[in-house]
């Protein structure tokens, strides 16, 4: 079972790295140091297992991440079983290293991004890599606002 957030308190004034876990890609997030406002911060594609793993890693350091926030996705999505592995063992790996990992409910954020999208304007066609950053930002915004 993850920590509670009563139970593992947030480093005080650190940015918090996001990640939407995906098979194919992964995008992030991260926070402002004092937790108020999350911004883009990339996509990682083709990566798995411990590669991603390093790479998550080397994105918190980077830009002084001391806690990484990682999204389950709801249980209707797609590949469920496979995300959730895949989101299970990033977060062991993380935590092996030091990082305090939270997990957050998805709660069907790329939807949340493409609507947005649409909303403004944009084409919302899901194949556009943007998405998973995107859907990163939503994450970390309701963990941040919650």
């Amino acid at each position: 079972m993850e920590p509670m957030l009563e139970e593992m308190p947030l480093p005080p004034e650190a940015p918090i790295l996001a990640v939407d876990y995906g098979l194919q890609r992964v995008g992030l997030a991260i926070s402002d140091p004092n937790g108020r406002v999350a911004v883009g911060a990339g996509i990682l594609v083709g990566l798995k297992g411990r590669a991603l793993a390093r790479a998550v890693i080397a994105a918190a350091r980077e830009r002084n991440a001391k806690s990484i926030l990682v999204g389950e996705p709801p249980e209707d999505a797609r590949e469920v079983e496979d995300v959730i592995a895949g989101a299970d063992k990033l977060s062991d790996y993380l935590t092996s290293k030091g990082f305090p990992v939270y997990r957050i409910d998805e709660d069907y954020t790329t939807a949340v991004a493409l609507a947005s999208r649409k909303a403004i304007g944009g084409k919302g066609k899901r194949t556009k890599k943007w998405i998973d950053e995107a859907a990163a930002i939503i994450i970390l915004q309701r963990f941040l606002d919650s």
